[in-house]
């Protein structure tokens, strides 16, 4: 049966060190090459599950070196955003449908917005940057809308 991503779930998306500051998530945070944008659903994946994933590509191993992990990125810089899963549909975009049909891969948690590149100030707009004691807990608990 395809899975379905609640409303009221959050997103995550890895944020470069030069795409934050104090103030929260810079739009470079959500301005892709690709057009579908890619983010992790919060009720699959912890925070450090996301940050360990991004070590592991070739791409940290060469600039961090081979034992990198999430805890490395993030002392270097790297920071996750969370937006609410239901501005996504409020903006009138859809999430791209995984082979099974679900909204998202139930494996990783991976979502990909359909032509979200061409938003990135409405997820600037929504989005915050987690803090350190929020990248510890994991799953956040999910509101009532």
């Amino acid at each position: 049966m395809p899975q379905k991503i609640d409303p009221r779930d959050f997103l995550y998306r890895k944020v470069n060190p030069t795409q934050w500051d104090a103030f929260g998530a810079k739009i470079e945070a959500f301005v892709d090459k690709y057009d579908d944008l890619s983010f992790r659903l919060a009720s699959i994946v912890s925070p450090m599950q996301v940050m360990d994933f991004f070590a592991s590509s070739p791409a940290a191993k060469k600039q961090y070196g081979e034992n990198v992990t999430g805890k490395d990125l993030y002392d270097a810089g790297f920071r996750l955003a969370i937006l609410p899963a239901h501005v996504i549909t409020d903006a009138g975009f859809a999430f791209k449908l995984e082979k099974d049909d679900s909204e998202y891969n139930p494996a990783n948690g991976h979502v990909n917005i359909i032509d979200g590149k061409n938003a990135p100030f409405t997820w600037q707009k929504n989005a915050r940057i987690l803090t350190e004691e929020e990248m510890q807990k994991g799953v956040l608990q999910l509101p009532d809308l």
